[in-house]
C-alpha cells in the first residue's frame, strides 16, 4: 500500500488559471496575496482554540513542576508579637503559722513576721511570709516557630500523583497537536474551496465569451437571412444562462473568500488573491508496515494512552490508603519572655525531632470500592483505546483510497478535456463551413465547459484529499 510520491505515473498538464478575486474591499481597499502556507500561518496565529490549547499546556507544565515539589520537605514558619498593657499579679495566702503550730514551734510569728525578725536580729536569717505574691508578664512578647516536615513513606501516593501530572501534561501536548492538525485541515479545505470556485468563475467567463462569439455569428447569419430566429433564440438563452452562471460563481467566490478570511483572522470583507497556477505537490510515501506507527502517534491515541496511565495511577493511589503515612518532623522555637528561664526578658529556645505516622484503620470498605471503581475505569479506557486504533486504521485506509481515486479522476478528466476541446474545434469548423447547426456548437461548448469544470474539481479535490490523508496520519501540525 503505497501512495505515489510524485505524479510520474499520472502525469497531467495542470490547468492554469488566474485567481484574482474581484471583490471590492470595503474595509481596507487592499488585496492580500496569500499562498497556502501563509494562510496556514495566519490561521495558527489567529485561532483562539489553539491559543487555549497553548495556555492549557503551559498550565499543565506548571502543575507537573508543582507536583514534583512534593518529594521535598515543607518548611513552615510562624512568628508573632504581642504587647501586654498590664502584668498579671497573683497573691496567695500560705498557712505557714498553722504548719509551724503543728510542728510545735512556740512563737511562729518570729518566723513569719519581718518586724520580729528585725527586733531579734534575725533579719539575716530570713523569715517565711504567710502571703505569696507573684507578678507575671512582660510588655513585649515574641514567639518564633519553624517546622520542617519531610515525607518518608506514603504508600506510593506522591510518586503516582506526580505520574498523573506528567500524564496530564502529555495530554495537553497531544490536544495541542490535535487542534493544530484539525485547524490546518480546515484552512486547506477553505483555501482549495476558494481556488475551486475562483477557477470555475474564470472558466465560466471563458465559456461566456465563446457563447458570445457564437451569438454574434448567428446574429449575422440571421440578419443575412441564412438562419432562423429559433436558432438565434437558442443561442440567446445559452448566453443568458452563461451570464447567470458567472453571477453565481462570483457570489461563490465572495462566500468562499469570507470563509477563508474568518479562519485566517482577516476582516470578512478583505479581498484575497491566490497564486495563479495550481502546481504539483510531492508526497512522502509510506508502507503498510508503518500504518501502526502512524496510529500510535495519533494525538487521540496518545491522549487515551495517558488517560489509561492516569487511571492506573489512581488505582495505585487508592491502594496506598491501606498503608500509613509516615513523615519526619523537626521544629525550633524561640520565645521572649523566656519560658525556660522563669520568664525572664530574654530569648529562650528549644528544638525537637520526631516521626509522625497516620494510618486509617477502618473506613467501611471505602478504599475497597474506590479501587474497584478505578480498575473498571481502567478497563473501559483500554477498550476505547483498542477500538479507536481500529477506527483510525480504517480512516487512514479510506483517506488513502480517496486520494488515489482523486489522482485517477484527474487522469480521466484530462482525457475528457482533450476530447471536448477537439470536439469543440471540429464542431466549430463544421459550423463555420455551414455543415452543422448552432445547436451542435452550443452542445459542444457545454460539453467543453463540463469537462473543464470536472478537471478543476478533480484537481482541487486531489489537494483536499491529500490534506485529509495528512490529517489522518497526523502530519499537518
Amino acid at each position: 500500500m503505497k501512495i505515489i510520491s510524485s505524479f510520474s505515473s499520472t502525469k497531467f498538464t495542470i490547468l492554469s488559471f488566474v485567481l484574482f478575486v474581484g471583490i471590492a474591499n470595503i474595509l481596507t481597499g487592499q488585496t492580500l496575496n496569500l499562498t497556502l502556507e501563509q494562510c496556514r500561518e495566519k490561521a495558527l496565529a489567529h485561532n483562539k482554540m489553539l491559543q487555549v490549547a497553548h495556555a492549557q499546556q503551559e498550565s499543565a507544565i506548571s502543575t507537573r513542576k508543582a507536583s514534583f515539589t512534593q518529594f521535598f520537605p515543607r518548611v513552615n514558619a510562624i512568628g508573632s508579637y504581642t504587647y501586654i498593657d498590664k502584668n498579671i499579679d497573683y497573691t496567695m495566702d500560705l498557712p505557714i503559722a498553722e504548719l509551724l503550730q503543728v510542728l510545735e514551734i512556740s512563737n511562729p510569728a518570729i518566723i513569719t513576721d519581718p518586724l520580729y525578725a528585725t527586733l531579734l536580729g534575725l533579719q539575716n536569717q530570713g523569715y517565711i511570709p504567710d502571703k505569696y505574691s507573684l507578678s507575671i508578664g512582660e510588655a513585649n512578647n515574641w514567639i518564633f516557630d519553624v517546622t520542617l516536615t519531610q515525607p518518608i513513606f506514603t504508600g506510593g501516593k506522591i510518586i503516582h500523583q506526580y505520574k498523573i501530572s506528567k500524564a496530564a501534561e502529555k495530554i495537553t501536548a497531544a490536544s495541542l497537536k490535535k487542534t493544530g492538525n484539525e485547524l490546518i485541515y480546515q484552512t486547506d479545505e477553505a483555501y482549495w474551496r476558494l481556488v475551486d470556485i475562483s477557477a470555475k468563475h474564470a472558466l465560466v467567463k471563458d465559456y461566456q465569451a465563446l457563447v458570445q462569439i457564437l451569438f454574434s455569428q448567428v446574429q449575422n447569419a440571421y440578419d443575412a437571412g441564412v438562419t432562423t430566429q429559433n436558432d438565434l433564440l437558442k443561442v440567446q438563452v445559452k448566453l443568458n444562462e452563461a451570464e447567470l452562471m458567472a453571477f453565481k460563481a462570483q457570489n461563490g467566490v465572495r462566500l468562499a473568500t469570507m470563509a477563508l478570511n474568518q479562519i485566517i483572522g482577516e476582516p470578512i470583507e478583505s479581498s484575497l488573491a491566490l497564486p495563479g497556477t495550481i502546481s504539483e505537490i510531492s508526497y512522502v510515501p509510506y508502507d503498510s508496515t508503518q500504518v501502526q506507527e502512524y496510529i500510535e502517534n495519533r494525538p487521540e491515541v496518545l491522549i487515551l494512552k495517558q488517560e489509561l496511565e492516569i487511571k492506573q495511577s489512581l488505582t495505585k493511589i487508592a491502594q496506598s490508603k491501606y498503608f500509613p503515612n509516615i513523615a519526619l518532623q523537626a521544629s525550633a522555637n524561640y520565645q521572649n519572655p523566656n519560658p525556660y528561664d522563669s520568664f525572664e526578658a530574654n530569648f529562650g529556645h528549644n528544638w525537637q525531632v520526631g516521626v509522625v505516622a497516620q494510618w486509617e484503620i477502618f473506613d467501611f470498605k471505602a478504599r475497597k470500592h474506590t479501587i474497584s471503581a478505578t480498575k473498571h475505569q481502567q478497563q473501559s479506557t483500554q477498550l476505547i483505546l483498542e477500538q479507536s486504533k481500529e477506527l483510525f486504521e480504517l480512516e487512514i485506509k479510506q483517506a488513502e483510497l480517496q486520494y488515489k481515486e482523486a489522482l485517477k479522476r484527474i487522469q480521466l478528466s484530462e482525457k475528457s478535456v482533450a476530447q471536448a476541446e477537439e470536439n469543440l474545434r471540429i464542431t466549430q469548423n463544421r459550423f463555420d463551413e455551414g455543415m452543422c447547426k448552432s445547436s451542435d456548437v452550443l452542445e459542444a461548448q457545454l460539453s467543453w465547459l463540463n469537462a473543464k469544470t470536472e478537471l478543476i474539481e478533480a484537481q482541487t479535490e486531489m489537494y483536499t484529499k491529500h490534506a485529509n490523508l495528512d490529517k489522518a496520519l497526523s502530519l499537518l501540525y
